[in-house]
């Protein structure tokens, strides 16, 4: 009992924590570069586990040098390109549908090791791949029928200056000031 009890108190913890990061980063990333916005993160994470490192302890292997780093430069390039998306996408869709494609990996890699899911498992599979595909029909607040924001077009601030993936407004040239 407190076994199950402890896993949905760690489970809660880390999705609060995982999603006030997604949150917070996507935001920030919308007035700053990704990568910036990244190495911030990755500070105050680092900062974090120096807090609890004393508590929790920790067995320096070379295996686990090897896991950490890999997962520590895979999650780098992970969170930069989920910072550049939130800060020219809506967040609404974004964050969902990368939480679910984030959870598809370690999914997958358990499955190919050999474990086993029940049939709680696969319907919930199933149901977060009929949402990937519903949130792919719904259409952005803010733009109108088949108009798209991308890389290619910065987002823009109603006055007309680009906002986004620049760590400076820039003034549109397009626009006169000059009235």
């Amino acid at each position: 009992m407190f076994a199950s009890a402890l896993t949905v108190v760690v489970g809660v913890t880390s999705a609060l924590i995982f999603g006030g990061a997604d949150f917070l980063g996507g935001i920030a990333s919308r007035r700053m570069a990704a990568v910036r916005v990244t190495a911030i993160a990755a500070v105050v994470g680092a900062l974090g586990l120096l807090l609890v490192y004393p508590v929790f302890g920790g067995v320096w292997s070379a295996e686990a040098l090897f896991w950490g780093g890999l997962s520590g430069v895979t999650g780098a390039l992970a969170i930069s390109l989920l910072y550049a998306c939130l800060a020219i996408g809506p967040m609404s869709i974004l964050s969902p549908l990368t939480a679910v494609v984030s959870a598809i990996v370690p999914l997958t890699f358990g499955l190919l090791r050999g474990e086993r899911l029940g049939p709680v498992g696969y319907v919930a599979i199933g149901i977060a791949l009929v949402a990937v595909v519903l949130v792919g029909f719904v259409n952005a607040r803010g733009l109108r029928e088949g108009e798209e924001r991308g890389a290619a077009e910065p987002a823009r601030h109603p006055d007309g200056r680009r906002v986004g993936r620049h760590d400076r407004r820039v003034p549109d040239p397009d626009r006169s000031d000059s009235g």
